[in-house]
C-alpha cells in the first residue's frame, strides 16, 4: 500500500491536489490513507507576500550577496534573510545569516536587496546598504568555534520602508530549519540545494542568486568529527561562504515515515544548514578546505542548530 499526504498552502492548492488526486484514483492507485492539510502560512513560518512568489522565489529572494572591505582586500560572500521573534511575538529582529570569518575585522560590509518603490515605478532596482564599523551591529555565535554571525538590520529595514520603499527580499524563521528528527530520516546522496553568490556571479539584471544542485557528501543525521556539521558534494567557488543549503522537493517526496513508504504530494522546503569553509575563527583564519582549480567540489555545512543557538542568544540579549 502507499500513504498518501496532500500538503497544500492555499485555498487554490488545495483544490488542484484534489483534482490530482481524484485523477490518480481513477487509474486504480492504491490508497490507504489520504489526507488533506491546509497548512497556513503562520504555522509554516513563512510569511506569505504577493511580491514574492513560490517557494524557488522564496529562496531565492532570501538569499543576499555581500561585499565584504578588509584591510587585507575584498571579499565576496552570501549570507541568507530571517527574521527572529520572542516566544510571545512582541519583539522581532531581522537579521543576515552569514558566516563569522567574512565579517571579523570588516571595515565595511555592503548588503544588496531588490526593491521597488511603487509610488514612483514598477521597476525593480538595486539598493545596497553600506554598513561601517560605525553602523554595523554584528553578533557571532556564543561558541567561538562555530562560524556563523548574524547582521542585524532591523533599523536598516525600516529606514528603507519609511522611504516607501517595498523590499522584494523575503526573510525565514527558525520553523524552516531541519531538526534532529528530519536529520534522522535522511541520507548520504539525497539532493540538496545550495544558494549563493559563487565567485561573486550573480544575474545583475534581475538581482538573483545563483543555484546550485548537489548531495550529501557525509550522514547527516550525525556530527561529522563530532560536531555539528556535515559535509556536501556540490561545486563550491569563493563567494559562496554563507550560502543557506535547503532539501527542496518539488510535487512528491517521500519523507521515509511510516517505514519508509509514506509519499507526499506536495513541495517540501526545509533549510539544512549554512555552507563555510571548514574553518574554526578561534583558532585561524586558514581554510581547511583549499581550493583547487576553477571549482571545489565540497562543501563543509553548519547544522540547522547552529542557527536556533545565535537565535536564542539574541533573544536574551536584545527580546527580554
Amino acid at each position: 500500500m502507499t500513504f498518501i499526504v496532500i500538503k497544500c498552502f492555499c485555498d487554490q492548492e488545495r483544490f488542484i491536489m484534489s483534482k490530482r488526486l481524484a485523477t490518480m484514483l481513477k487509474k486504480g492507485l492504491p490508497a490507504l490513507l489520504v489526507a488533506t492539510l491546509c497548512l497556513s502560512s503562520h504555522a509554516q513560518g513563512w510569511k506569505f507576500d504577493p511580491r514574492v512568489g513560490g517557494l524557488q522565489e522564496k529562496m531565492a529572494n532570501a538569499t543576499v550577496k555581500l561585499d565584504i572591505v578588509k584591510q587585507c582586500g575584498n571579499w565576496t560572500g552570501t549570507g541568507v534573510l530571517f527574521h527572529f521573534e520572542n516566544k510571545d511575538w512582541s519583539k522581532q529582529m531581522q537579521v543576515v545569516l552569514t558566516v563569522r570569518h567574512l565579517l571579523d575585522d570588516a571595515e565595511s560590509v555592503k548588503i544588496t536587496l531588490p526593491v521597488k518603490n511603487p509610488n514612483k515605478s514598477e521597476t525593480v532596482t538595486r539598493m545596497d546598504f553600506l554598513l561601517n564599523r560605525n553602523t554595523m551591529v554584528v553578533e557571532p555565535h556564543p561558541d567561538s568555534s562555530v562560524d556563523l554571525s548574524a547582521i542585524i538590520i532591523t533599523s536598516a529595514l525600516q529606514e528603507l520602508q519609511n522611504q516607501g520603499n517595498w523590499s522584494l527580499c523575503f526573510s525565514f524563521d527558525t520553523s524552516v530549519l531541519a531538526d534532529d528528527n528530519f536529520y534522522a530520516r535522511e541520507r548520504q546522496l539525497d539532493p540538496v540545494v545550495m544558494i549563493g553568490y559563487p565567485a561573486g556571479l550573480m544575474d545583475e539584471v534581475n538581482l538573483q542568486p545563483i543555484f546550485r544542485r548537489g548531495v550529501y557528501a557525509t550522514n547527516p543525521s550525525l556530527d561529522y568529527r563530532g560536531r555539528k556539521e556535515f559535509l556536501l558534494d556540490i561545486p563550491n567557488n569563493g563567494g559562496s561562504s554563507g550560502s543557506p543549503v535547503f532539501r527542496f522537493d518539488d510535487k512528491m517526496y517521500n519523507d521515509r515515515t511510516r517505514g519508509g513508504a509514506n509519499i507526499t504530494i506536495g513541495s517540501r522546503l526545509v533549510m539544512v544548514g549554512i555552507s563555510f569553509d571548514g574553518i574554526n575563527p578561534s583558532v585561524d583564519k586558514t581554510p581547511i578546505i583549499i581550493a583547487t582549480g576553477p571549482s571545489n567540489n565540497t562543501a563543509w555545512v553548519l547544522k540547522a542548530a547552529r542557527i536556533k543557538e545565535l537565535k536564542e542568544m539574541l533573544i536574551v540579549k536584545y527580546m527580554k
